[in-house]
C-alpha cells in the first residue's frame, strides 16, 4: 500500500489534496495536526486545529451515545444466548435492565472516542488533555480570556489540580479587573454534568441491583462511589495490578 501511495504521488497532476483519508476520524486528524503545529512552536496556527479537535471529539461522543439507544430485541437475543431461557424478569426489571445497558454503553463512548484507529487502548484523559493544550496555546498568543475559559473547564474535571489553579491565578492577575460572564465552556459543563448524572445512576445500580460498571474516567469524584463499593473496587483493582478507583475528593 505504501508503494502504491508513493507511485500515485509521483503521477503528474496529482496533488496532496487529491488524497482523502477514509480511516482517520476528523477529531484525530485535527488533533494530530494541532499537536504537530504546537511542536513547531506555531501556537496561532495550532489553535484552530485544536479547537476543531475538541468540537469533533464532542460530536463523536454524541454520535456514539446516540447509537447506544438501539433496538432492544437484539440485546435480548444476546442476553438469552448468554443466560439461557427463563432468565427474563418482569416488565420493570426489563426496563431497568435496558436503561442500565444504555448508560453503560454511553460511558464506554469516552474510551471509544479516545482510542486511535488500529490501537487497543484509549488516550488517558483525552478531553481534559485537549483543554490543557488549548489553555496553554491561548496563553502563548495572548488570548488570556480564552485561556481562563479553558483552564476553568479543565478544573471541572480536576478542581484540585495545582498547576491549573496556579495558571488561573496568573491569567486573572494579568487580566486585572474581574470579567463578568467569564467561566467554563458551556459544552464542557454540559458534558461533565451529563456524565456525572449517568455515573451516579450506574453506581446506584451497582450497589443495589448487583450490576457491573467499569468507570472509564479517573476524574470521577470519589463521593460518587457508594462507601459500600469503595473497598470492593479497591481490592479488585489491586488484584488486577491496576488502580481504577477514582481518588479525587468532591
Amino acid at each position: 500500500m505504501r508503494e502504491d501511495m508513493a507511485k500515485y504521488r509521483r503521477m503528474s497532476g496529482v496533488r496532496p489534496q487529491s488524497f482523502r483519508d477514509l480511516e482517520t476520524p476528523p477529531h484525530w486528524a485535527a488533533y494530530d495536526s494541532g499537536l504537530e503545529l504546537l511542536g513547531r512552536q506555531e501556537a496561532a496556527l495550532a489553535l484552530p486545529r485544536l479547537e476543531e479537535a475538541l468540537q469533533e471529539s464532542l460530536a463523536q461522543l454524541e454520535s456514539c451515545r446516540a447509537g447506544c439507544e438501539g433496538p432492544e430485541e437484539l440485546q435480548r437475543e444476546e442476553e438469552e444466548e448468554e443466560e439461557g431461557p427463563g432468565s427474563q424478569g418482569g416488565l420493570y426489571e426489563a426496563i431497568a435492565g435496558h436503561w442500565i445497558r444504555v448508560l453503560q454503553c454511553r460511558q464506554r463512548c469516552v474510551e471509544e472516542t479516545a482510542t486511535r484507529p488500529g490501537r487497543s487502548f484509549p488516550v488517558p484523559d483525552f478531553l481534559p488533555s485537549q483543554l490543557r493544550r488549548l489553555q496553554e496555546a491561548h496563553a502563548q498568543v495572548g488570548n488570556l480570556s480564552q485561556a481562563v475559559e479553558n483552564v476553568l473547564s479543565f478544573l471541572l474535571f480536576y478542581p484540585e489540580d495545582e498547576a491549573a489553579k496556579e495558571a488561573l491565578n496568573q491569567y486573572q492577575t494579568q487580566l486585572g479587573e474581574p470579567r463578568p460572564g467569564l467561566g467554563p465552556r458551556e459544552d464542557i459543563q454540559r458534558f461533565v454534568l451529563q456524565s456525572l448524572g449517568e455515573k451516579r445512576q450506574l453506581y446506584y445500580a451497582m450497589e443495589h441491583l448487583g450490576t457491573s460498571f467499569k468507570d472509564p474516567d479517573p476524574w470521577t469524584p470519589a463521593a460518587f462511589i457508594p462507601e459500600s463499593l469503595r473497598e470492593k473496587l479497591r481490592i479488585k483493582s489491586s488484584d488486577l495490578g491496576t488502580m481504577s478507583l477514582p481518588s479525587r475528593s468532591p
